[in-house]
Protein backbone atom coordinates (compact mmCIF):
# COMPACT_ATOMS: atom_id res chain seq x y z
CA UNK A 1 0.00 0.00 0.00
CA UNK A 2 2.97 2.31 0.65
CA UNK A 3 4.28 1.78 -2.11
CA UNK A 4 1.45 2.24 -4.45
CA UNK A 5 1.18 5.36 -2.53
CA UNK A 6 4.66 6.52 -3.34
CA UNK A 7 4.15 5.38 -6.64
CA UNK A 8 1.31 7.67 -7.23
CA UNK A 9 3.01 10.44 -5.71
CA UNK A 10 6.06 10.27 -7.61
CA UNK A 11 3.90 10.22 -10.96
CA UNK A 12 1.56 12.87 -9.97
CA UNK A 13 4.90 14.93 -9.07
CA UNK A 14 6.96 14.69 -12.49
CA UNK A 15 6.51 17.36 -15.46
CA UNK A 16 4.05 16.66 -17.91
CA UNK A 17 6.93 16.03 -20.14
CA UNK A 18 8.58 12.91 -18.18
CA UNK A 19 4.46 11.14 -18.03
CA UNK A 20 3.75 10.88 -21.80
CA UNK A 21 7.77 10.38 -23.01
CA UNK A 22 10.60 11.91 -24.23
CA UNK A 23 10.58 13.41 -28.58
CA UNK A 24 7.61 15.92 -27.98
CA UNK A 25 8.33 18.85 -29.69
CA UNK A 26 6.65 22.10 -27.77
CA UNK A 27 5.95 24.84 -30.23
CA UNK A 28 7.91 27.87 -28.98
CA UNK A 29 5.80 30.40 -26.58
CA UNK A 30 3.40 27.21 -25.22
CA UNK A 31 3.53 25.50 -21.70
CA UNK A 32 4.51 21.70 -21.52
CA UNK A 33 1.72 21.50 -18.61
CA UNK A 34 -1.21 21.85 -21.34
CA UNK A 35 -0.21 18.03 -23.17
CA UNK A 36 -1.88 16.11 -20.07
CA UNK A 37 -5.12 17.87 -20.45
CA UNK A 38 -7.70 16.87 -22.34
CA UNK A 39 -9.53 19.94 -24.36
CA UNK A 40 -13.38 20.29 -24.63
CA UNK A 41 -14.66 18.43 -27.43
CA UNK A 42 -17.42 20.53 -27.64
CA UNK A 43 -16.01 24.00 -27.91
CA UNK A 44 -14.60 25.71 -30.56
CA UNK A 45 -11.00 27.51 -30.56
CA UNK A 46 -9.53 30.61 -31.61
CA UNK A 47 -6.61 30.06 -34.14
CA UNK A 48 -4.50 31.29 -30.95
CA UNK A 49 -5.11 28.85 -28.77
CA UNK A 50 -4.36 25.92 -30.53
CA UNK A 51 -0.44 24.77 -30.71
CA UNK A 52 -1.15 23.44 -33.98
CA UNK A 53 -2.73 25.63 -36.56
CA UNK A 54 -5.75 23.47 -39.19
CA UNK A 55 -4.39 23.62 -42.63
CA UNK A 56 -5.54 22.73 -46.24
CA UNK A 57 -4.10 19.98 -48.31
CA UNK A 58 -0.96 21.75 -49.83
CA UNK A 59 -1.04 24.52 -47.40
CA UNK A 60 -2.76 27.87 -47.07
CA UNK A 61 -0.96 29.72 -49.73
CA UNK A 62 -1.72 26.53 -52.15
CA UNK A 63 -5.31 26.43 -51.33
CA UNK A 64 -5.53 30.36 -52.31
CA UNK A 65 -3.84 29.85 -55.22
CA UNK A 66 -5.88 27.22 -56.35
CA UNK A 67 -9.12 28.67 -55.27
CA UNK A 68 -7.42 31.89 -57.82
CA UNK A 69 -7.08 29.51 -60.94
CA UNK A 70 -10.31 27.18 -59.88
CA UNK A 71 -12.69 26.80 -62.73
CA UNK A 72 -15.92 24.98 -60.62
CA UNK A 73 -16.25 28.28 -58.72
CA UNK A 74 -15.28 30.74 -61.18
CA UNK A 75 -17.98 30.08 -64.06
CA UNK A 76 -20.55 31.27 -61.05
CA UNK A 77 -18.78 34.16 -59.98
CA UNK A 78 -17.48 35.85 -63.68
CA UNK A 79 -21.27 35.96 -64.93
CA UNK A 80 -21.74 37.88 -62.16
CA UNK A 81 -19.06 39.92 -63.06
CA UNK A 82 -16.75 42.24 -60.51
CA UNK A 83 -14.53 44.86 -60.02
CA UNK A 84 -10.50 43.47 -60.38
CA UNK A 85 -8.89 42.91 -57.00
CA UNK A 86 -11.89 42.94 -54.80
CA UNK A 87 -11.41 41.70 -51.28
CA UNK A 88 -13.65 39.42 -49.46
CA UNK A 89 -13.05 38.10 -45.32
CA UNK A 90 -14.50 35.02 -44.88
CA UNK A 91 -14.86 32.93 -41.18
CA UNK A 92 -15.44 29.42 -40.51
CA UNK A 93 -14.92 26.55 -39.05
CA UNK A 94 -12.10 23.54 -39.28
CA UNK A 95 -13.44 20.75 -37.53
CA UNK A 96 -11.84 17.79 -35.34
CA UNK A 97 -12.15 15.21 -38.83
CA UNK A 98 -11.46 18.18 -41.03
CA UNK A 99 -14.30 19.19 -42.43
CA UNK A 100 -15.54 23.27 -43.32
CA UNK A 101 -18.26 24.40 -41.93
CA UNK A 102 -20.00 27.41 -40.67
CA UNK A 103 -19.04 29.83 -43.66
CA UNK A 104 -19.71 33.65 -42.96
CA UNK A 105 -18.72 36.25 -45.19
CA UNK A 106 -17.66 38.94 -42.95
CA UNK A 107 -16.38 41.80 -45.76
CA UNK A 108 -16.48 41.65 -49.17
CA UNK A 109 -17.19 44.46 -52.14
CA UNK A 110 -18.13 42.43 -54.86
CA UNK A 111 -21.02 39.62 -54.72
CA UNK A 112 -19.12 37.42 -57.08
CA UNK A 113 -16.00 37.21 -55.29
CA UNK A 114 -18.09 36.32 -52.08
CA UNK A 115 -20.08 33.66 -53.84
CA UNK A 116 -16.76 32.33 -55.24
CA UNK A 117 -14.99 31.88 -51.84
CA UNK A 118 -18.13 30.32 -50.43
CA UNK A 119 -18.12 27.76 -53.43
CA UNK A 120 -14.47 27.08 -52.69
CA UNK A 121 -15.08 26.49 -48.77
CA UNK A 122 -17.99 24.47 -49.37
CA UNK A 123 -16.16 22.21 -51.55
CA UNK A 124 -12.97 22.11 -50.05
CA UNK A 125 -11.62 19.05 -49.64
CA UNK A 126 -10.82 17.71 -45.71
CA UNK A 127 -8.08 20.08 -44.00
CA UNK A 128 -5.84 19.18 -41.42
CA UNK A 129 -7.48 20.03 -38.10
CA UNK A 130 -6.20 22.19 -35.33
CA UNK A 131 -4.60 20.33 -32.33
CA UNK A 132 -4.27 20.98 -28.77
CA UNK A 133 -1.21 19.09 -27.38
CA UNK A 134 -2.24 15.32 -29.26
CA UNK A 135 -6.02 16.07 -29.22
CA UNK A 136 -7.85 17.52 -32.33
CA UNK A 137 -9.95 20.31 -32.14
CA UNK A 138 -12.69 22.65 -33.57
CA UNK A 139 -11.25 25.88 -34.53
CA UNK A 140 -12.41 28.75 -36.23
CA UNK A 141 -10.37 30.41 -38.83
CA UNK A 142 -10.74 33.69 -40.72
CA UNK A 143 -9.20 33.96 -43.67
CA UNK A 144 -9.31 36.95 -46.53
CA UNK A 145 -8.47 36.70 -50.38
CA UNK A 146 -8.09 38.99 -53.49
CA UNK A 147 -10.27 38.22 -56.24
CA UNK A 148 -8.38 38.03 -59.75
Amino acid sequence: MLRTSLMLLALVSLPAWAQIGFGITIPAGRSTARLGTVPDSLATYAIKEVDLRPRPPGGLEGWMAALATDDTCAAQADSLGCQRRSKVVARFTVERDGTLSDPQILKGTCASAEERLRCAINSSPPWEPGRIGYHKVRTRMQVSFRAP
